[in-house]
């Protein structure tokens, strides 16, 4: 029922959005799997000498190519007890089937900044809808972004570093709804944490978050998915990332 209701609302929502031209050029950020086996980065989450974390490829594509992985990409420690999660088998990006925007797909959601890249110079504003604030200070090196930022100080990185304009929007609650009056109509990054659908994330209803997303999505330059594990069972996350690769 729930996939149900979201594939009804999203697609009634995104039936009037306008083709776009395929404008960003991505092939420049594909790139093969690379381990993170030192104490940095999301791996101090639950470190140990000989644990590591894989970070997947990214790879061109489609909705289709989004599926579950086998590897640790995350760790964390639960009353003494080191959880290990997985991922997804590939980071994709590509262009939504209905309005030809590029998405890029990722699970641990720092990783989005691999995508954020290739708009760096436009230093666009970020539109940030997730069930987390991900509001933590980087405090590590500017230049090795990729392997020392974490999944809750990525956007702090990009503001140090002059990606992304100071003045994002955060939408995490049902109080922050009323910030879209304070959205001028511009270009964005619109940043969506997928565990924003989790189970325990009913504080907002399902047509008004989809309402939400749909809003944002028309003036997006580029569109970024986070599968998020450990906050949300990635199955669920997957459905529901192929639901956004196809109609937004």
């Amino acid at each position: 029922m729930f996939y149900y209701k979201f594939e009804k609302y999203i697609e009634e929502m995104t039936s009037a959005f306008v083709k776009k031209d395929k404008i960003l050029e991505i092939d420049s950020i594909l790139r093969p799997s690379y381990i993170i086996d030192e104490n940095i980065g999301n791996n101090k989450y639950g470190f140990c000498t000989g644990r590591k974390l894989v970070v997947p490829p990214i790879i061109k594509g489609y909705a289709s190519n989004i599926k579950e992985g086998n590897n640790i990409i995350f760790r964390e420690m639960l009353d003494d007890n080191i959880i290990e999660y997985t991922g997804i088998k590939d980071y994709v990006i590509g262009f939504t089937e209905n309005s030809r925007t590029p998405v890029f797909i990722c699970d641990n959601h720092n990783s989005v900044l691999e995508a954020w890249h290739l708009l760096h110079k436009s230093q666009l504003q970020l539109i940030h809808i997730d069930q987390h604030r991900d509001n933590a200070i980087y405090a590590s090196s500017l230049e090795e972004w990729k392997t020392e930022s974490v999944i809750s100080d990525y956007i702090n990185f990009a503001i140090c570093a002059n990606w992304i304009k100071k003045d994002y929007l955060s939408f995490t609650e049902n109080s922050d709804m009323s910030k879209i009056n304070q959205f001028k109509k511009a270009d964005i990054i619109l940043n969506i944490d997928i565990d924003f659908f989790s189970k325990n994330m009913t504080i907002i209803p399902l047509e008004d978050k989809i309402k939400l997303i749909c809003h944002f999505a028309q003036f997006a330059k580029l569109i970024t998915l986070a599968t998020s594990p450990g906050f949300i069972e990635q199955n669920r996350a997957i459905k529901i990332a192929k639901l956004l690769f196809k109609y937004l």
